[in-house]
């Protein structure tokens, strides 16, 4: 980004903020409480944080200072809807930005940050307060945490909260509290302030790799993020917004990740309620009353492969799995289950159904207590099996006719969400893979999310992702006009345009507005290929000068094979396959190598 640019950023705003209060706790157990006439206010402040030229202002700062560090000092239910307001203010509040310059930060740079923030407070410990002379000697990496901080500083008296407080600048000197409106310095909250703003921070774009795709049951059917179809609009979501003006590129991307998430949960959770309820799952013992297209009993799941993580992750490498059909059912359903390509995204679920056998289903009452729903998990096809344990691979060839009605298919499950469930299965909870009875496809028009999310997911690893003059303008705050082709340093002034006009008549009506010079006295000559020369390249913009395009009429040369000097990749997009057909002929038509054609 530009010095020119950097200053349209940073040119409104009041005094530069300093301080932060830190995201939310690790291992939080207690969420907070807020009335429902306060939620709107909350989530005003945090569109309000996400715009950088207001994160700059003095009176956001403190209202952020005085309402972020409270989720921990209340308890309540944790899936509140207040909560997930409040932890969407602390994302931004300490959201990887400098307030200053409104660069990105990396992760090295919020690391400095966190230990200068350490270190200033251990300076105040040792010079203020020989009764934490341990933790001023300590190590950062050993006091950091939220549980290290909450024994140095859950002895301590409200009076030496505040003196530590006001010795950091976090909070007003005695005495001046009605001059900064001040409305909080108790003991409860000087103490979550001064953990909350120093404990150790995660990394947004590492726990976005963490993150798993598939949606579970605990955000399917949250209607909090995942509102209903008779959603009224009178309330808030926790949802994030798409602004004119974002803080970053990966502010931006993230928005647009999480939004697309939750609108493709939107479809499963309808897809996997239409397909379940028609299965009419009844009887503890899983007695199936009916039938469904897109969805299968399954006979047999088994985990057969979890290879070791790759060198500085947490997560497995791969995980695998075989899944087990009986597609006793219409040859043209049949078909369409053994018609599953690689990369098809399937769900795996398991339901526990208390209705006995005929009971009806009420579509008016709740879905999941009446199908008596447990589990839902996402995996990726990878092929079905032959009769020898084998995958077999899409290809021109005709796949082999398999004898009977069994089906299995090797499937690849998500690897972050396989290392959560092993993760609860190690604090005493039900192994989640051994329960599953029901396999859901949908239909392959519908069923592309997972990988847009994780494209997305890859840009956002990626350093350089937009070219320069089309950073500032996706993020909101460069001149629109300064990314038209006209505005262009090396514009190419003669162009050879092969076949692109059929005639003379196709050429004028594609440039309306501009005066057409030709070369050439004799009509006959007049014919494609046409080499145009544009005269106003390079101008200043006047109303009144006419815009003259130059036409040669010319005989293109046999150039023999085409020059191929370095690696450049041309990407063609077109509203339809037969439109790109035509194309990639006409590309054929001009000797271009088979091998540089994808």
């Amino acid at each position: 980004m530009s010095e020119q640019k950097k200053g349209d950023r940073t040119s409104a705003g009041a005094p530069v903020r300093t301080t932060a209060p830190s995201g939310a706790p690790e291992g939080r157990t207690s969420q907070p409480t807020q009335p429902p006439q306060k939620r709107p206010i909350i989530k005003g402040i945090r569109s309000t944080t996400g715009m950088f030229t207001n994160r700059r202002d003095g009176e956001v700062s403190s209202v952020e200072e005085s309402i972020t560090p409270q989720p921990a000092t209340v308890t309540s239910s944790p899936k509140c809807f207040s909560c997930m307001l409040l932890d969407m203010l602390k994302f931004y509040t300490r959201f990887e930005i400098s307030d200053e310059s409104g660069d990105p930060l990396t992760d090295h740079d919020m690391t400095q940050i966190h230990y200068s923030q350490i270190t200033s407070l251990q300076k105040a410990a040792f010079a203020k307060f020989p009764d934490l002379r341990n933790f001023a000697l300590a190590n950062v990496a050993s006091v950091d945490t939220r549980k290290a901080l909450q024994k140095h500083f859950g002895p301590l008296s409200q009076e030496k909260l505040r003196l530590i407080a006001t010795y950091l600048n976090l909070v007003p000197p005695l005495g001046k509290e009605e001059e900064f409106k001040w409305c909080r310095l108790d003991e409860t909250f000087l103490k979550e302030l001064l953990i909350s703003r120093h404990e150790r921070r995660v990394s947004q774009l590492e726990a976005l790799n963490e993150m798993p795709l598939y949606p579970t049951e605990d955000i399917i059917w949250d209607e909090n993020i995942v509102p209903t179809a008779y959603f009224s609009g009178e309330g808030c979501l926790a949802l994030p917004k798409l602004n004119l003006q974002f803080l970053t590129l990966h502010d931006y991307l993230l928005r647009n990740f999480n939004l697309f998430r939750l609108e493709s949960t939107y479809e499963i959770r309808q897809d996997i309620e239409d397909a379940v309820s028609r299965l009419k799952a009844e009887d503890g013992s899983i007695y199936y009353g009916g039938w469904a297209r897109m969805a299968q009993p399954i006979t047999n799941f088994a985990v057969v492969e979890v290879a070791k993580p790759n060198i500085g992750e947490k997560r497995p490498s791969r995980v695998r799995a075989d899944v087990t059909v009986n597609l006793s059912v219409r040859h043209e359903i049949k078909s369409e289950w053994e018609n599953l390509r690689k990369h098809d995204v399937c769900f795996l679920i398991t339901v526990k159904p208390l209705n006995p056998i005929g009971t009806k289903y009420d579509y008016k009452q709740p879905f999941l207590s009446q199908v008596g729903l447990d589990c839902v998990r996402g995996c990726e096809v990878e092929g079905m099996l032959d009769s020898n344990g084998r995958v077999i691979e899409d290809g021109p060839e005709p796949r082999p006719q398999l004898p009977g009605d069994q089906r299995t298919y090797r499937v690849w499950l998500d690897c972050n969400q396989y290392r959560e469930d092993m993760n609860k299965i190690n604090q005493g909870n039900e192994d989640v893979y051994e329960s599953f009875n029901i396999l859901m496809r949908r239909k392959p028009k519908e069923n592309n999310f997972k990988a847009v999310l994780e494209t997305i997911r890859e840009l956002m690893n990626t350093e350089c992702v937009v070219p320069e003059w089309l950073h500032d303008i996706i993020l909101g705050y460069g001149d629109p006009s300064a990314a038209n082709y006209t505005k262009m340093p090396n514009q190419i002034a003669t162009m050879d345009y092969n076949d692109t006009f059929i005639d003379m008549d196709h050429l004028t009506s594609c440039f309306p507005g501009y005066e057409i010079k030709v070369k050439t006295d004799d009509p006959k000559k007049l014919v494609r290929p046409f080499k145009l020369t544009f005269g106003d390249l390079g101008k200043e913009e006047d109303e009144e000068e006419v815009k003259t395009i130059t036409v040669e009429p010319h005989v293109v040369p046999r150039r023999g094979p085409y020059t191929f000097n370095e690696p450049k990749k041309t990407l063609i997009v077109t509203h339809s396959n037969q439109a790109l057909n035509q194309l990639f002929e006409k590309i054929v038509a001009l000797d271009i190598d088979e091998r540089h054609l994808l």
